[in-house]
């Protein structure tokens, strides 16, 4: 049967049904708070408590006692003794079953607010079922089903209703799944993103264990709390195949792809208490970010002010409730209507991760209106503070396709998603060509004699802007501060590595400017300090590109820098300088600092350009990597410089097509790493 709604004039910006539709959910929020409130009363036994809620805590005691006998009964009961007007819109019902009719009642007792628990509306078409009338008392005949019933008003009556209810149309709701998930939509928007995103689905509770472990690699891990390593790993371009092996897909999510960050990083932080790791994920140089504070039970997602609707790759995060939620917006359909892969709580009170259907723009339903009302045994809610949103307004750096290096990029990152040992952070990338492999790129670290590369360059920087127009070779061998030349400052700086010589450097570019800080914000890097000493992959990156390719001094003191930074000292055959073994003597060069920290906390570096004569030409890497050892994650000295050979060794054979390593596998066997 089809009832048709004689459509009249709305408000331009929101609908009657989408007004109703608000008013629904705040009444069930209302009442929730209530009915919690009754059950901490009873669990904790303060019966004194219990008469503020005295009369709300009766009524919903028979209410829950009546919808356990019969659901659909009790719906037909209540419209039968409703003497109100119905003043709320019921167009194009959406079925829902018992339980979800029961939990409605439970929270919204009046009629108008447990018709429309049953589904959602627009401006259409009200299409119902057949209603099996076995399990239905008197009054309720099925005579008409097949009539249609046309209603003058887009808010009938309580009579109008009972004429619908007498002609059967009530929809069937045995045989009707509450649940937007699983959903057999026509879905035409199978780009990347959704196809990476769908390699995680499983409705398998062990399963859905096992992929967390994975994603994390933890065997500690667990699916009840994998929405932000989850999320975040399908941003990645990470998929899961059959073996449980990580592969990474890239090409084709510029738009959207995540940089900066790695699963783990993602894991049970929020904006307000953790906000580094929002802003390494998400800098504001290339997203935008939006808190909206209004309920997502009540958002109207259609026309999100400032934003419009949500987007393929957006992340949000949902706050306000029993819980907190990532998720990634995964796909779109012809429909408009959004999804996202992510790990809830089923009626069996056991976590699955599958593909949800969070808003359809015509019934203004989907599953972040089941978020806001409570989903699983215990009805956990969450969004109803509203959500924190971050999407990618520039596209990401070009990603290096060669189909070669493929294989290597996921070798690298199934090895370092794998290794407990150390915190690291890499940045591998082909200048001209794009990125290779990055590995927490955006998160900060100490950055120990890495630092002075920076230092080094506003320190020319002051000399160019204090002598314009002067010789600066005969500048800094003539000029000097504290007793000794700008030469020989600048060579004990970043050829031996000496603190005096780089405190004296620093001092006077204060003098200079004002702030060494500053100066070094002013070069483009905005994770980087000297005070303290902090820094991030992604600032080593455009640091040293700048500087290799001239963009930040004069000719002159960009040669006068990098003929520094290209000495060989006697520890320069290992880490960044073990490449040098795959291509014949002389036809590589490496402008490298690295940093090293024994004291305190263990900390191994190596940034810096490597260029290499090869027979199809001169290519161009930048190289940085930066482990350190902590409580949580320790490793030895020997380890890390052992992990950054093989790292490099891999580089090499890349770049040189040798099957040989430089790195002896035997070096792996104290931590668990396979090559």
């Amino acid at each position: 049967m089809t009832i048709n709604f004689i459509s009249q004039s709305m408000s331009e910006n929101e609908t009657p049904c989408q007004r109703r539709e608000k008013e629904r959910i705040r009444g069930i929020h209302e009442m929730q708070e209530k009915d919690r409130e009754i059950r901490h009363v009873i669990n904790t036994g303060a019966e004194d408590s219990i008469t503020p809620f005295g009369e709300a805590f009766q009524e919903a005691s028979s209410i829950i006692s009546e919808m356990e006998e019969h659901p659909l009964k009790f719906l037909l009961t209540r419209i039968k003794e409703d003497t109100e007007e119905l003043n709320y819109s019921v167009e194009k019902k959406k079925a829902r079953d018992p339980e979800s009719v029961k939990n409605a009642m439970k929270a919204a007792v009046p009629l108008g607010a447990a018709l429309l628990a049953v589904g959602g509306c627009n401006q259409q078409e009200l299409v119902v079922e057949e209603i099996s009338t076995e399990a239905v008392d008197g009054d309720f005949g099925s005579e008409g089903k097949n009539e249609d019933i046309i209603v003058e008003s887009i808010y009938p009556t309580r009579e109008e209703i009972l004429e619908i209810v007498k002609k059967g149309a009530i929809i069937d709701l045995e045989n009707k799944s509450a649940s937007n998930k699983g959903n057999e939509r026509n879905i035409v928007e199978s780009n990347t993103l959704a196809l990476v995103a769908s390699t995680y689905v499983t409705d398998d509770p062990q399963k859905a264990v096992e992929i967390s472990q994975i994603i994390r690699g933890d065997v500690m891990a667990d699916s009840s709390n994998i929405c932000g390593p989850l999320a975040t790993s399908i941003l990645l371009g990470w998929g899961l195949n059959e073996d449980g092996i990580i592969e990474q897909s890239l090409e084709g999510l510029e738009s959207v792809r995540l940089t900066g960050v790695e699963p783990n990083d993602m894991w049970l932080g929020t904006p307000e208490t953790t906000p580094e790791r929002f802003e390494a994920a998400f800098p504001d140089s290339e997203y935008n970010s939006w808190h909206i504070t209004e309920s997502i039970g009540l958002l109207d997602f259609n026309n999100i002010e400032g934003i419009g609707e949500l987007e393929v790759g957006d992340f949000l995060y949902l706050d306000g409730g029993s819980f907190t939620h990532y998720l990634a917006i995964t796909k779109k359909d012809e429909q408009g209507q959004i999804y996202s892969v992510t790990n809830y709580i089923n009626d069996n009170g056991e976590f699955v991760i599958g593909e949800v259907m969070l808003w359809a723009p015509e019934t203004g339903t989907g599953f972040f209106r089941d978020l806001a009302i409570g989903i699983g045994p215990e009805r956990a809610y969450t969004g109803r503070s509203g959500f924190y949103l971050w999407r990618r307004r520039d596209v990401a750096d070009n990603i290096l396709t060669d189909s070669q290096w493929e294989a290597y990029r996921n070798w690298f990152v199934d090895t370092l998603r794998n290794k407990s040992e150390g915190d690291w952070n890499i940045e591998i990338y082909e200048l001209n060509n794009g990125e290779m492999f990055e590995w927490r790129s955006g998160m900060s670290y100490h950055s120990a004699s890495t630092i002075k590369v920076s230092l080094s360059v506003v320190a020319m920087q002051s000399l160019e802007d204090k002598y314009p127009d002067q010789d600066l070779v005969e500048i800094i061998n003539s000029k000097g501060y504290e007793g000794r030349t700008f030469a020989q400052l600048f060579e004990a700086m970043l050829v031996n590595s000496e603190e005096l010589a780089t405190e004296q450097l620093a001092d006077f570019v204060s003098e200079t400017f004002g702030s060494v800080n500053l100066k070094i914000s002013d070069l483009g890097l905005e994770q980087t300090t000297y005070y303290p000493r902090r820094t991030n992959q992604r600032d080593m990156l455009n640091l040293w590109e700048d500087l290799y390719t001239g963009e930040l001094l004069s000719e002159v003191g960009t040669d006068i820098i990098l003929s520094y930074l290209e000495q060989y000292t006697s520890n320069d055959d290992t880490l960044l300088g073990s490449i040098r073994e795959f291509f014949p003597e002389g036809s590589v060069k490496i402008y490298n600092k690295r940093g090293v920290i024994t004291d305190g906390i263990l900390t191994v570096q190596d940034t810096g350009i490597v260029v290499i004569d090869t027979p199809q030409g001169k290519r161009v890497f930048y190289f940085g990597i930066a482990g350190e050892s902590s409580l949580e994650n320790g490793v030895p000295y020997e380890q890390m410089v052992d992990f950054i050979d093989l790292l490099v060794s891999k580089l090499g054979q890349y770049i040189s097509g040798s099957t040989k390593s430089s790195f002896d596998k035997q070096k792996l066997k104290s931590y668990s790493l396979q090559e």
